[in-house]
């Protein structure tokens, strides 16, 4: 399959839900259509064209949890399974900081 039959299933993805970059990369690797090199040159497009971005999935996974009544560990358990919570302890943030965000004082 070519990499702009790759491109619009991501945008198509992209369009109903944000994803983090893990995700995307697990089910386009999952399709076996494009080599793994492929799929991080087409991530790394959609990260430059801001279609993409594990910030914006890790905000919205948890305002989206809080909002659904989630207690603290399921949310937290949810987002270590989902790579969310991995991204913001990568990108500086502590779990200080989390608990904060997940306690509804947000």
């Amino acid at each position: 399959m070519s990499l702009s039959k790759e491109k619009n299933y991501l945008l198509y993805l992209l369009a109903k839900q944000d994803y983090s970059r893990k995700q995307l990369f697990d089910k386009l690797t999952a399709r076996e259509n494009i080599s793994n090199d492929e799929i991080v040159t087409l991530l790394d497009e959609f990260e430059k064209h801001k279609w993409l971005s594990d910030d914006r999935f890790a905000r919205v996974f948890i305002i989206s949890e809080i909002s659904k009544y989630r207690g603290k560990r399921r949310i937290v358990n949810t987002a270590v399974y989902q790579k969310a919570v991995n991204y913001l302890l990568y990108n500086g943030f502590n779990f200080d900081e989390i608990n904060f965000a997940i306690s509804g004082e947000i």
